[in-house]
């Protein structure tokens, strides 16, 4: 009897494990070929997934504005390549952070900046291949891109 309900605990273990498991994987299960990757209204609001697929390729910086003193800066000629793990040169990784909208915060997915160890970028939307880029520092910054491929 001892030995059954021993098997019993074990059984239990491994479907709650497994259902576990499963559950966690379900933002990997999206149709992403439903998803128009070039307008995307909430982007902060996604999962991992699509604000990676969204965000990756190479970028013209269109401008850099800023609510402080700098005002707004149109660089010229400055490109950005953004993949799952670098942007240009940079070593990243995707963390769950605290970002600003309205007024309030929310939990989005954010570009950690490795040699930091700092939030460093997140993304509030993309309209026809142009991104809103939101900067963390010390003045509130942010810029848009142009996709180019």
């Amino acid at each position: 009897m001892k030995k059954t309900l021993s098997t019993l605990k074990l059984v239990a273990m491994m479907l709650l494990l497994a259902g576990m498991m499963i559950a966690c994987g379900k933002e990997d299960d999206i149709d992403m070929s439903k998803i128009d990757f070039s307008n995307i209204e909430n982007l902060y609001a996604q999962p991992l997934s699509v604000i990676q697929k969204a965000v990756q390729g190479k970028w013209n910086v269109y401008c850099i504005y800023s609510s402080g003193f700098v005002g707004i800066r149109y660089p010229k000629d400055e490109f950005v390549e953004i993949s799952k793990n670098k942007i240009g040169s940079h070593e990243i990784i995707w963390r769950k952070y605290s970002i600003p909208r309205n007024n309030t915060t929310v939990q989005s997915y954010v570009i950690w900046n490795l040699a930091l160890d700092e939030p460093w970028m997140y993304f509030d939307n993309i309209k026809n291949d142009t991104l809103s880029v939101g900067y963390f520092g010390i003045a509130d910054y942010g810029g848009i891109y142009i996709k180019v491929e």
